[in-house]
């Protein structure tokens, strides 16, 4: 973007100082060859100096991950943008909510080295005008992209207007370049506070130097005045007094939430369970419509109600507060399998302390209300082997086994090979004395893992078993 910004910018230049250009075009043209020159001399120290740059090395790992057969991140997630701008074309899904929405959405090609996508849901599309389709629709976007016309039509006719002296011009083709900076980096970004503030500036003073400089009307006859006065004045100076207040509150309570938040997390890496416990709570009471908090407090609560060696009383109390947490988050946002996952998994830990206390009616419920909510997590997982490989294993430990199979199958239909899904499959068929199938899965996790113990050991109870 900051090249084409330049070659636009420099183009402009030259054709302000066209004339010049034309008097002088064979000292040009010398300057230029000795420039040539130069490059050809220098070719092979700036060539490796390129090659080091972090956007060189950067490509050019972009373009190895391409030719081994995978989709760059970016472009997985605009088809992502796309199927939700289907979903809900017109107003999309809210202001800055993709991450909270994308897990149902994510796609079976979006891939990284080491399979750390499977943790990751995006921030944004990083495009710009995919996201503003995605959460604010087609509305938003014509919004936006009128904006980005209007910001266009403005600045140009203020550099075609001869009548305007020539640093005028050249101000307005300045805001050009910059502008260009941003629109077209926002082909493969997002906008954030830091860029946007600027931007929006940039627009406003483009917009006042057309007003200015090219505008033949009277600012009087531009800009019409609206008298308030009387009781208009006072209406008026309620409404910002009301908006002033609101603003305030809500603030207040966001910067509390964090606060709390933060203190949380320090208390939690001290093992300060009491005093984690309550800033976290603290920190949802500030904002109890926000799932982050209430997801925290759950985290925190069953981080220190699955320890060992500790009064089940107190596990008991820990594991209720995680479920409480989890099940207000959960309530606020049903679109990110991690809470209801987490949720089941303290569910199924609050049945084995209760269990432990002899109460096997209520074990019972915990346990059918766990594996309940950890399907539902698997739901909202779309494409993502994490959640459904974990979920067979929850599967095999309940006795669910063919129920578990099928899991293991949709984990290859995903992505194969994954973790020891191989073995897993392997080690059912064993079970099941299908050693045809059992043959095939260990073979291919023997190709995976070849150095795997267990995978090695299940292989020699095969071999034993069809003797």
């Amino acid at each position: 973007s900051l090249v084409i910004a330049m070659g636009v910018f420099g183009v402009g230049m030259l054709w302000f100082h066209r004339e010049w250009v034309r008097k002088s075009r064979r000292k040009i043209g010398g300057a230029l060859a000795g420039m040539l020159v130069l490059l050809l001399i220098f070719q092979g120290p700036l060539i490796t100096r390129l090659q080091h740059l972090s956007l060189t090395q950067r490509t050019l790992g972009t373009i190895e991950f391409i030719q081994s057969g995978n989709v760059p991140d970016r472009v997985s997630w605009w088809f992502s943008a796309l199927a939700m701008v289907q979903e809900h074309p017109v107003l999309g899904y809210g202001l800055a909510t993709f991450m909270d929405v994308y897990n149902v959405y994510r796609r079976a090609d979006y891939r990284v080295p080491g399979d750390e996508q499977d943790t990751f849901a995006p921030e944004s599309t990083h495009m710009e005008y995919l996201n503003v389709a995605a959460t604010q629709g087609v509305v938003g976007l014509i919004f936006y992209l009128g904006l980005i016309g209007c910001w266009l039509v403005l600045v140009i006719r203020t550099i075609r207007n001869k009548e305007n002296l020539l640093y005028v011009r050249i101000t307005a083709l300045s805001f050009l370049g910059a502008g260009l900076i941003y629109f077209i980096q926002a082909m493969m970004s997002f906008g954030v506070v830091g860029t946007l503030l600027p931007l929006y500036l940039m627009v406003g003073a483009s917009a006042a130097l057309y007003h200015i400089t090219s505008d033949s009307r009277s600012q009087k006859d531009q800009f019409g005045v609206i008298e308030v006065e009387g009781m208009k004045l006072v209406g008026v100076g309620v409404v910002l007094g009301v908006m002033m207040v609101l603003c305030l509150w809500f603030t207040g309570r966001q910067v509390s939430a964090e606060w709390h938040l933060k203190k949380g997390q320090t208390f939690r890496a001290e093992q300060e369970v009491a005093k984690m416990l309550e800033h976290y709570e603290k920190a949802t009471m500030a904002m109890p419509w926000m799932y982050v908090y209430w997801n925290a407090y759950g985290e925190g609560a069953f981080d220190f109600g699955t320890y060992d060696q500790v009064d089940i009383e107190i596990l008991e109390a820990l594991l209720e507060k995680s479920i409480s947490g989890y099940e207000n988050a959960y309530r606020l946002v049903n679109t990110q399998p991690y809470i209801p996952a987490n949720l089941g998994l303290a569910y199924l830990a609050y049945s084995e302390v209760l269990e432990a206390k002899g109460a096997k009616i209520q074990a019972q419920s915990a346990r059918e209300e766990g594996m309940n909510r950890y399907e539902e997590a698997v739901e909202v997982a779309v494409n993502n082997p994490r959640f459904v490989s974990t979920w067979a294993k929850l599967l095999l430990s309940v006795g669910r086994e063919e129920e578990a199979r099928e899991a293991l199958l949709q984990v290859l239909a995903i992505r194969k090979p994954y973790q020891d899904t191989y073995y897993q499959l392997a080690l059912l068929a064993t079970n099941r004395k299908n050693y045809d199938e059992a043959r095939e899965y260990i073979q291919k996790a023997l190709q995976q893992m070849p150095g795997d113990e267990k995978v090695k050991a299940l292989l020699q109870r095969i071999h034993e078993e069809t003797k």
